[in-house]
């Protein structure tokens, strides 16, 4: 973010030193590292969240909070399907937008994301700032697309994602964006393919420290089995079948082999039904 930043043209460098940077996100995300990043910068006025918790590095006085929002979100994920606290989660999406609108300022630029802030990007583009989408996913069209296509792919009872955050994501990109975030080449292509222009696009790749993930000196205990720990969710979304098959395929090299989910649970067939039992799980 920071070296996209300095190498912008020097006339939008211009623009946008005219005001401050709010960054807005119901849930904390990656776009925290953006909030960190400008506030390095002297460019964050302030980290809008929907939590009742900040993040790490954005000083209290440079943070808005929205609890009740997070303990929806909270209440939803606790009672509800996975499907249908998703749809609800972001059936809040214009009460958080409505109160981050109310805290802007013209002159202002904002980043967020898909869906999240449609009311208050028009009013930034209004008041002279600029809007930067943090796109985590390819062009809402081409996610859209290519969910549904999986989704008839494996006969699911539910659409792809909730149709009321895709209609407001679309409808927020249809408005107009200023920059898109992109963190791969797969995500720059999605909006290029849709006539958005080379110099609208920012690089954001998110950064990972391969230094950490070391394979050990000397060989595996024969009394630790190989683990696979998946940290997505249980979705079609997230190619829940995929691992599967992957896995049952890797247990025939490696028996004792076991896949474990990054919130502790085993695979829940009641739940999951795309989960079809096998060992390890």
């Amino acid at each position: 973010m920071e070296d996209e930043l300095a190498n912008m043209p020097l006339s939008s460098t211009r623009q946008l030193n005219a005001g401050q940077f709010v960054v807005a996100t119901p849930q904390r995300s990656v776009c925290d590292d953006n909030a960190r990043a400008l506030l390095q910068q002297g460019l964050l006025r302030w980290l809008a969240l929907g939590t009742r918790r900040g993040t790490e590095g954005i000083p209290i006085e440079r943070t808005r909070l929205n609890p009740p929002i997070g303990f929806l979100t909270y209440v939803a994920a606790r009672t509800l399907g996975v499907f249908y606290s998703e749809s609800f989660r972001f059936r809040l999406l214009p009460w958080f937008d409505r109160w981050v609108l109310q805290q802007l300022q013209p002159g202002d630029h904002i980043i967020s994301s898909y869906g999240y802030t449609n009311g208050s990007f028009q009013f930034i583009r209004r008041h002279g700032g600029k809007t930067f989408v943090d796109a985590g996913n390819s062009h809402i069209e081409n996610f859209w697309e290519l969910l549904n296509e999986e989704h008839r792919r494996w006969k699911s009872a539910h659409p792809p994602v909730s149709r009321f955050w895709y209609e407001r994501s679309r409808a927020m990109l249809a408005d107009g964006v200023d920059y898109v975030l992109s963190p791969s080449s797969y995500v720059t292509r999605s909006f290029l393919q849709r006539g958005y222009k080379p110099q609208q696009i920012l690089r954001n790749v998110y950064p990972v420290n391969l230094s950490l993930f070391r394979a050990a000196a000397g060989e595996r205990p024969k009394e630790r089995p190989l683990t696979i720990i998946n940290t997505g969710a249980l979705s079609l979304r997230k190619g829940t079948p995929y691992l599967l098959e992957a896995f049952r395929l890797l247990r025939q090299r490696h028996p004792s082999a076991r896949l474990r989910f990054s919130d502790g649970r085993k695979c829940d067939t009641s739940r999951h039904p795309m989960c079809i039992p096998q060992e390890g799980l």
